[in-house]
């Protein structure tokens, strides 16, 4: 690989970490300015735990949004949000939320808020400081995580879902 094809290799690299970060701090501040200690739904809708795991420090919260169309994602129109705070759910290293959602397609967007803020922290170049994580561990390439990656979808059962937060 020659130096310019590295150049530009790692111009591609901070260009997409850029978007991510922008896409991220938007989301982490609308749901911020709006968000419930915890969506419920009708009793006829599905249950979806989520397992979130990789956090370091029991300081701050723990911010999931949920998405159910491609349109919103990492979006301000989350279809559902929730805060949690890290110290009084932590247990062994993992957080969970639940929502009660209807049977359909979803993704979701997790970061931890370490100081409590409510907003994601980003360093010069807009790369996200927060430890974030998507549904199916879904990761950015080349711009920010495509839905189609972190999309997943709830049927007749409940469904219980890992997500591990880590930098980007």
């Amino acid at each position: 690989m020659g130096l310019k094809t590295m150049r530009l290799n790692k111009v591609q690299l901070m260009i997409s970490s850029f978007f991510v970060a922008i896409v991220f701090s938007v989301a982490a501040s609308l749901i911020a300015a709006e968000v419930p200690a915890a969506v419920t739904a009708p009793a006829t809708e599905k249950n979806l735990e989520i397992i979130i795991s990789g956090i370091k420090k029991p300081t701050g919260n723990i911010i999931a949004a949920v998405y159910n169309k491609k349109k919103q994602w990492l979006g301000d129109d989350a279809y559902a949000s929730a805060i949690v705070p890290t110290k009084q759910n932590l247990k062994d290293g993992s957080v969970v939320i639940r929502f009660a959602l209807p049977a359909g397609e979803y993704a979701i967007s997790v970061f931890h808020d370490r100081d409590g803020d409510e907003k994601m922290k980003t360093n010069f170049f807009g790369i996200p400081k927060d430890p974030m994580g998507l549904s199916n561990n879904a990761k950015a390439r080349f711009g920010p995580p495509k839905y189609a990656d972190a999309k997943f979808t709830i049927a007749d059962k409940p469904l219980k879902m890992n997500i591990e937060l880590g930098k980007i």
